[in-house]
């Protein structure tokens, strides 16, 4: 919504007066500055740490860096890269690798628990994520042959951060794709990043017990993990375990279903990450900077990061095509057994044609089957009060909105219809005062939903912005004398959401 449109809005529906939206749009613009001058602050720090990284090599501290060179060096540097084309963007498509090891104080620290290579088409906003098991056996270059898993620790043998390059050169020669980006995050910075992003929402497809899950690492005991069906908030420590579990029941055990359970937590992250708390929150601004500096790897430079983090909020669900190779029937791959190397999988044609095939393929508007493991998800603290008004003229939307809403702990309190008929666009008033933002903040990206606050409320959350401001209580609203947190209007965009 454009700032007249606001003005508008505000001055015609409530009837407030222009001098005080104006203040309202100046409070605004300053709270944009203010986050705009966080991240730039926080980008020329990493920027700087990279340069002190090639100069003084490791033992930079971050903390000593100066907030001004750092800065002003990071601006400087930003200054001429926006109309720079990130690698694979001119051919509208840009390739990734992610890889996971265990890092320090592990077993085998360089190893790939994780492999995943991911495609992203700008033109559409699709994602293609595809799963490659570790035990894939291949030609690693000066290695003669091995699992896929080793080339990142060959290569970091050879020298810190050849195993970015060795890991791209191998997955890249299997799947047929040139790598533009390659990412690597150990185990300890996974979890660290899950907990500063305030943990992440998942969905469990179904329950599963795994009895063999060590205590701690290299542990010859074994403690319990037990996951319910349905929808959970993990931390990193639980979202690790549920990503890591090798022996779980009900069709849980396998390599191939702990590979979904990744890119489960991958996605879940991304959404969490995006999330306006995190990105004008400076406290945790500079958390996860000390955790990603530490733990993670990446080819990635910082103009870089700034352009790629631009397109993940236009990225569509429904536009994710989630897929794991496995050794199924129909699958180009097979198992078997080597005295050299025990249980390796290899391409039943002898060749990756097949999986080169997929990997070409992976959009979903190239046939590939879009994810439906992780569907839209409210989950909210209890007792969390919402009332749903149909804001058109399509019967019983707002019922079924209600009924999306079922099983999640927003408790839906009231029924009806709106006022206005012809609302197009679904809209959530918070009538909190911002003190449920972190529930707002869920059912606004459930219902993909605009957000109407008072100017008090605004200020009081820090993490979700208003798509306009109010004063006085909703038209809607005053129908009903119940206690509700959230009023939501039901526009003409949820038929698409709900009436499926």
């Amino acid at each position: 919504m454009s700032d007249q449109h606001t003005v508008d809005f505000l001055q015609q529906k409530y009837e407030v007066p222009v001098e005080r939206v104006v203040r309202a749009k100046v409070s605004r613009a300053g709270r944009y500055i203010a986050g705009l001058v966080i991240v730039g602050a926080v980008v020329g720090v990493f920027f700087s740490y990279k340069l002190a990284q090639i100069t003084h090599g490791d033992e930079t501290d971050v903390g000593s860096l100066s907030i001004f060179s750092t800065i002003t060096s990071g601006l400087a540097h930003l200054a001429g890269s926006p109309d720079k084309p990130l690698t694979g963007e001119e051919t509208d498509r840009i390739n990734f690798l992610l890889m996971g090891v265990g890092g320090t104080g592990h077993d085998g620290p360089q190893l790939a628990d994780t492999i995943m290579f991911g495609s992203f088409k700008p033109s559409t906003a699709e994602l293609g994520l595809l799963s490659i098991p570790r035990d894939l056996y291949v030609a690693i270059p000066g290695y003669s042959s091995g699992k896929i898993n080793h080339a990142n620790a060959y290569g970091e043998m050879a020298g810190k951060g050849e195993g970015l390059k060795l890991g791209s050169e191998v997955v890249s020669n299997v799947v047929g794709q040139p790598i533009d980006y390659t990412i690597r995050v150990d185990f300890d910075g996974f979890s660290k990043i899950i907990d500063q992003l305030g943990g992440v929402n998942v969905y469990i497809d179904k329950s599963f017990d795994d009895y063999q899950y060590p205590e701690y690492e290299g542990s010859p005991t074994y403690k319990t993990l037990h996951f319910t069906a349905g929808y959970a908030h993990m931390d990193g420590a639980t979202a690790l375990e549920y990503a890591r579990s090798r022996h779980g029941n009900n069709g849980e055990g396998t390599d191939y279903a702990r590979a979904a359970r990744q890119q489960k937590i991958l996605l879940a992250a991304k959404d969490q990450a995006m999330s306006l708390g995190v990105l004008l929150n400076p406290v945790k601004l500079t958390k996860l900077f000390n955790t990603l500096s530490s733990h993670i790897a990446t080819n990635l430079s910082v103009w870089e990061m700034i352009k790629m983090a631009k397109y993940i909020p236009s990225i569509d669900p429904k536009a994710i095509a989630m897929q794991v190779l496995d050794t199924a029937p129909g699958s180009p791959l097979y198992s078997t057994t080597t005295a050299e190397s025990g249980f390796i999988i290899l391409p039943k044609s002898d060749n990756w044609d097949d999986i080169q095939k997929i990997a070409a393929n992976m959009f979903v508007s190239a046939g590939a089957t879009a994810s439906t493991s992780t569907p839209a998800v409210a989950v909210a603290t209890p007792n969390v009060k919402v009332e749903i008004r149909n804001g058109t003229s399509v019967s019983g939307l707002a019922y079924q909105t209600a009924a999306r809403l079922s099983g999640s702990s927003f408790d839906v309190v009231s029924v009806g219809n709106a006022t206005d008929r012809n609302v197009a666009k679904t809209t959530i008033y918070d009538l909190t005062q911002g003190r449920k933002a972190a529930e707002l903040a869920t059912l606004k990206q459930f219902l993909g939903a605009d957000v109407v606050m008072t100017g008090e409320g605004w200020t009081y959350a820090d993490n979700v912005v208003p798509t306009s401001l109010q004063t006085g209580t909703p038209d809607d609203k005053a129908k009903t004398s119940e206690k509700v947190d959230f009023l939501v209007v039901v526009g003409q965009d949820a038929t698409s959401l709900v009436l499926k």
